[in-house]
């Protein structure tokens, strides 16, 4: 069988990219979906598996209705909506049918779906797994009875955290607490080996792993974590060395690698950090000390110094001089904390408070939940009064309030006291961040500490190979062309060639320039599998999602998605029962007439010089087709033919309706034979006469 070329559907919601997502799981009726029943996450497993500059996570879930009703004759459907971290990628899912894990299929988005719809009304065994917005994903199950649970499996890659002591990820807690009721516990397995060694995880106490023997899952570490805690993360002992750490996939004399590193450690230039953290946290995010505590324990060296001060009535303070950030001192400083949050806010007391210590001798990091300082003129008085405290540190704002409605000021909205944060942070050169930019507090405190050490501006990062080069790379870390000192880059790409592997890194730091190159020889590379290949696919279509929209960009992403299980816009992880699609539902590789099968392999031999082209494809209101037929050839009877999905023959195009001349021309409007105007989705376009046969499918969107 000759192979088979895919053009898909496309599914292009503007409205996509300003979805912000939601955990939730319901389950409905199908056949009537006003009626909601209780929905119950019954048990959560998780895996995590670092895999380089990404870890991949599996979530393990099983979805449940309430046992006494409705009456288990009535089949259900699971609706599973949830987030993931900035720049994820899922690469998988599973169903299981009968007690066995079944793969899903990944295909265009449109043919997935009406496949889903249409087993759904025959009541089958599908799962459907889409992507809604750029953080959002939504997944769907059928059935589910009363006396029957579901079990999924639902596979992401992650970028991980990066520092010299743990490289962390958070575990992803808030994703599971969804339904009417969940577990109290979760199980968390891990693989350890000789470059990932030491796995814990941190939140307002550390939890160790213990060997894990089981053999449901490909593990050897294991441990029990609960639900009542909002934010947790994994970590292991950074496997850096020196400030960088390098492995790779080989496929021959070609391949793909990933690197992180550490400017600061690579070009010797780490000087003491000072950060005086502000903490003005009403607990409306949950555990915020343990989250504290990690940060400063994975991105502060024992020469650097940090405090803590606390709302309340008397501002607290963890110490009356700067403290030395080692191991000791931060375990006791923690230790006599009773708690970080407070009741209510004196946050502009603390910000002068934190000015008065701090002065120009080192930088401030407020975190808050505030939001009631919400007006451009309380804000703007605000800074004046804070001027009596000058020279001003430099000042860094995470701003975990995100349930306050946005003022109109300037032609925007903020929200919450964003306006006063921004003017703060922009009078002082620090950076403020929220939680609405898609990551969570784990991941905004820790690069905040991160940005606190200075930066490199005009930084350009070059790798290659002594023995070939490196191409199609793709940079985590940098912020244009500045680098932070502390903060790590993490570089994917692909070379072509052998080791040693080369680094030249460059730009200004201190108004000096500098460029250092650094050569790491084949034996200080670490070996990885093919999800290598999966992180450097998902890198490269997150980059064209973000460039102009185009027939030919989408094209591209669906092909690369299909290739390497990268869930897109445009596509769907699809999983059926055993043998449906090849049996029942090939909609891919065959279409129906009249009960006959008309697919792509049953056609007669082209003529040679026959052509058949369509463009612009996909197209929205009209779409022209370019025929090229032989002059000798030419058949007056012949036609083309125009099917939908379901093998439906909609439209009809006679060939004698146009001259008989080598190269014809036709400009279909998009409407079948009776003037109303197809669907979206995907159509089957096929030239007929005595002598050949020739097909192409094309895409209609809206």
């Amino acid at each position: 069988m000759k192979r088979k070329s895919i053009v898909l559907i496309v599914l292009i919601f503007s409205a996509l990219i300003n979805i912000k997502a939601w955990n939730n799981l319901r389950i409905i009726d199908p056949m009537n979906p006003w009626n909601y029943l209780p929905a119950y996450l019954t048990q959560a497993d998780l895996t995590v598996h670092p895999k380089g500059t990404f870890i991949e996570i599996g979530m393990y879930l099983t979805f449940a209705t309430d046992q006494h009703k409705p009456d288990s004759s009535v089949q259900l459907e699971a609706i599973y909506n949830f987030d993931l971290p900035a720049n994820a990628m899922i690469t998988d899912s599973w169903l299981w049918i009968e007690g066995e894990p079944e793969k899903a299929l990944i295909m265009d988005r449109w043919t997935a779906s009406a496949i889903y719809e249409g087993i759904v009304e025959r009541r089958r065994d599908p799962s459907i797994l889409t992507k809604l917005g750029p953080t959002s994903y939504e997944l769907r199950v059928y059935p589910l009875t009363s006396n029957m649970s579901r079990k999924v499996k639902i596979t992401y890659l992650v970028p991980a955290n990066w520092s010299s002591k743990q490289v962390t990820v958070p575990v992803p807690v808030t994703q599971l607490r969804v339904g009417e009721a969940w577990p109290e516990e979760i199980n968390v397995f891990t693989q350890t080996d000789t470059t990932w060694k030491n796995p814990t995880i941190n939140s307002d106490s550390v939890t160790e792993f213990v060997p894990y023997t089981g053999s449901e899952y490909p593990v050897n570490m294991g441990t029990v974590i609960t639900t009542d805690n909002s934010s947790y993360t994994l970590g292991f002992d950074s496997p850096m060395k020196d400030g960088l750490f390098i492995n790779h996939y080989p496929d021959g004399n070609t391949g793909y690698y990933q690197l992180a590193l550490l400017p600061s450690v690579l070009l010797d230039v780490d000087e003491p950090k000072k950060i005086c953290f502000l903490v003005d946290y009403e607990g409306t995010r949950g555990e915020l000390s343990g989250i504290l505590e990690s940060t400063i324990r994975n991105n502060l060296a024992e020469t650097d110094s940090f405090n803590i001060m606390i709302s309340g009535i008397e501002i607290y303070k963890a110490g009356k001089q700067w403290l030395p950030a080692n191991a000791d001192t931060i375990s006791k400083v923690f230790e006599s904390l009773d708690d970080i949050s407070n009741s209510y806010s004196v946050l502009p007391m603390l910000i002068a408070e934190g000015m008065k210590f701090t002065g120009d001798d080192g930088a401030l990091l407020i975190i808050s939940d505030d939001y009631n300082i919400h007006s451009n003129i309380e804000a703007n008085q605000l800074i004046e009064d804070l001027g009596a405290y000058k020279p001003w540190p430099v000042i860094h704002v995470l701003d975990l309030n995100m349930y306050y409605y946005g003022i109109w000021m300037g032609g925007r909205n903020y929200y919450g006291n964003e306006y006063f944060y921004s003017l703060l942070t922009r009078q002082t050169n620090g950076n403020y961040v929220s939680l609405r930019n898609g990551k969570d507090e784990i991941q905004n405190l820790e690069e905040l500490v991160q940005s606190a050490g200075g930066f490199i501006s005009s930084f350009d990062l070059y790798t290659t190979l002594e023995q070939g080069f490196c191409f199609s790379r793709y940079n985590a870390g940098l912020i244009g062309s500045t680098a932070y000192l502390n903060r790590p880059i993490l570089q994917v790409g692909r070379y072509n060639g052998s080791f040693p592997f080369k680094l030249i890194l460059s730009g200004v730091y201190d108004d000096q320039s500098f460029s250092e190159e650094i050569s790491v020889d084949a034996g200080s590379i670490h070996l990885t599998d093919t999800v290598a290949r999966q992180i450097w696919s998902g890198m490269y279509i997150q980059s064209l999602e973000q460039s102009a929209v185009s027939n030919e960009l989408i094209g591209e992403i669906i092909s690369e998605s299909l290739e390497n299980r990268i869930l897109t816009y445009y596509t769907a992880f699809l999983t059926l029962e055993p043998g449906m699609v090849i049996e029942e539902i090939d909609i891919e590789d065959q279409f129906r007439e009249g009960g006959e099968l008309v697919g792509l392999d049953d056609e007669k031999p082209a003529l040679t010089g026959l052509s058949l082209a369509a463009y612009p494809n996909p197209f929205s209101s009209e779409i022209t087709f370019r025929l090229e037929i032989p002059a000798d050839q030419y058949d007056e009877h012949a036609s083309l033919r125009i099917y939908n999905a379901s093998g439906q023959l909609v439209r009809i195009i006679d060939l004698k309706d146009y001259p008989a001349e080598e190269l014809i021309t036709i400009t279909w409007n998009g409407r079948d034979d009776s003037g109303v105007e197809i669907d979206q989705g995907i159509y089957l376009v096929k030239y007929l006469s005595k002598n050949a046969t020739k097909t192409i499918r094309v895409v209609k969107i809206q």
